[in-house]
């Protein structure tokens, strides 16, 4: 088989300086993407209807739908939301959120008036009527207050390792 200015044969191809390189440097990068693909952790769709909530004041949690308004009764016990957070090692409850009975009030009766329009509920979870002045913070433990979510940078949630900590969705 002759070789002209326009057939040329892979080998003869490939032995070209140029060409060879960037054949490697090719399969090269496609290499190092298809490890990083495999190497990266897999991401984990949320259910944004669900959140975490804790009966036993941060000790445990459990999930449930994000339209239960804490605090609410969970087995006879008052049930709180839960905010947990991961330090690479382990997931615990950072802290604890609840809403005012005021915002509690205005949340079930907008929910209640439209169980079909469920969304109106959520856009009034998020407003700031109610995501800061109508909700309270408090750290786990029976002894820790509740106070202003608004007031939350007394907040100082830490890992139990000392890590560096990121929160965890449901």
């Amino acid at each position: 088989m002759g070789t002209s200015a326009y057939h040329i044969g892979v080998r003869e191809l490939l032995q070209r300086p140029r060409t060879g390189l960037t054949v490697a440097a090719l399969l090269l990068l496609a290499a190092i993407g298809v490890a990083v693909h495999y190497r990266q952790p897999a991401v984990t769709k949320s259910d944004p209807y669900v959140r975490f909530y804790s009966d036993d004041d941060g000790q445990t949690y459990f999930k449930d739908s994000i339209y239960r308004l804490a605090p609410f009764d969970h087995n006879g016990k008052t049930a709180d939301i839960a905010i947990v957070c991961s330090d690479g090692n382990q997931n615990f409850v950072g802290y604890l959120e609840r809403y005012t009975p005021q915002a509690r009030k205005q949340l079930q009766d907008v929910y209640d008036a439209n169980p079909a329009e469920r969304y109106k509920t959520i856009d009034l979870m998020a407003s700031p009527a109610i995501s800061l002045k109508g909700m309270e913070v408090k750290m786990p433990g029976k002894d820790n207050p509740w106070i202003a979510r608004s007031d939350m940078r007394g907040l100082n949630v830490q890992s139990p390792s000392g890590g560096e900590i990121q929160i965890v969705s449901p």
